[in-house]
């Protein structure tokens, strides 16, 4: 048999099922329920948090060599009024908008950057071996500075 009379066949054979009625598509059973219903009947298995360490991620370095830690990057990068830059980057002067609670703040120490460790998918540990170097944030990395919590009152 030639390999177009072959291919002919197959896509003859294809057609007269599907219009027979030989092929269907899928079933899937019925289900009906609130959707308050539903997530409440979802299995909630027990949260394995082994093999995190956050000396993994080493993010506060300096990726670029410039004198300025990836912290320093973003809040340079982030300030709505640019902070003077003194020695070994230490910041001063600053400015930053706060998306969180609407605000303004000018304290390099009371802010916050936000991160990210690097997870095989969402909500399982990071890897034990830390991210690939090239996987690691860079100072170019866009974050937000954030206000950090309150300290607690005696």
């Amino acid at each position: 048999m030639t390999r177009t009379l072959r291919a002919t066949a197959i896509s003859l054979a294809a057609t007269l099922a599907a219009t027979l009625g030989l092929t269907q598509p899928a079933w899937a059973a019925s289900y009906s329920a609130s959707l308050t219903t539903a997530v409440a009947s979802l299995p909630v298995a027990t949260e394995v948090r082994t093999g995190y360490s956050r000396d993994l991620f080493p993010h506060w370095i300096d990726a670029d060599g410039d004198g300025c830690s990836t912290r320093n990057e973003v809040l340079i990068a982030e300030a709505t009024t640019k902070p003077t830059i003194g020695s070994s980057c230490s910041l001063s002067g600053g400015r930053w908008y706060s998306y969180y609670d609407n605000a303004y703040w000018t304290l390099t120490g009371d802010l916050d950057i936000d991160h990210m460790a690097l997870s095989p998918r969402p909500g399982t540990p990071a890897p034990a071996t830390g991210p690939p170097a090239a996987a690691r944030p860079t100072p170019t990395t866009s974050a937000t500075a954030a206000p950090s919590p309150p300290s607690p009152t005696t």
